[in-house]
């Protein structure tokens, strides 16, 4: 069985990287396992330096394969270029660490100053470095995906996702929801299907990913 650290220390994330890898022949170790107490620099230019960043660091510590997920935002209706975009950096504004409450305060801020409403959509890269320090990288550009391109609004939820605080923002406007009120019974039977098949793919692709660079 090969061992296998997931390189965060955001709860939601770690609990739902480890739903989609269940059943694979591996062991996995979160930094708390291992007494790691070290917090990685996410100082890159891009969502990848991030996630190669991120990986590089806990493997030179534990000394064993190493998986870390990066997510970069977007906005669509600007240009790359533009200072607003937040990239690489969704946490962090002036270089400055941003709890959840202060992302929804940005972020509904921002939202205000443009019209009350920011369409927006995420770039994930996932990176695995394996028992001999080879890295692979797995590029998840989530524009266009009806379930990570959403409507970033002004007037935050009260209710909160936590780890996740954008879905705080999320508004469907079809629906007149909230996306982090929409249940099933909100989807008709093509949608639920659809957003149903969209994350099967996902994590079919990611434990192929895992698959074939861990060897097992």
């Amino acid at each position: 069985m090969k061992k296998l650290l997931i390189a965060t220390r955001n709860k939601s994330k770690l609990e739902h990287i480890k739903m989609m890898l269940q059943g694979l022949d591996i062991q996995i170790y979160y930094l708390d396992d291992l007494g790691i107490t070290h917090n990685a620099n996410e100082d890159g230019n891009s969502v990848y330096e991030n996630a190669k960043q991120k990986a590089q660091e806990y493997y030179d510590i534990a000394q064993i394969p190493t998986f870390s997920i990066d997510s970069g935002l977007y906005f669509t209706n600007f240009a790359m270029d533009d200072p607003i975009q937040p990239k690489a950096h969704v946490r962090r504004v002036n270089n400055k660490e941003l709890s959840d409450e202060e992302m929804i305060d940005y972020y509904s801020n921002l939202a205000k100053e443009n019209g009350g409403f920011i369409e927006a959509y995420y770039e994930d890269v996932n990176y695995l470095i394996d028992e001999n320090n080879k890295g692979y990288a797995l590029f998840v550009n989530q524009k266009g995906n009806d379930f990570r391109t959403f409507m970033m609004i002004d007037k935050p939820s009260s209710k909160r996702n936590v780890g996740w605080p954008l879905d705080s923002l999320a508004y469907d406007f079809n629906l007149g929801k909230y996306r982090i009120d929409i249940t099933k019974d909100d989807l008709s039977i093509e949608m639920l299907a659809e957003q149903n098949a969209r994350k099967d793919k996902g994590i079919k692709r990611l434990r192929e990913f895992i698959i074939e660079n861990l060897g097992l």
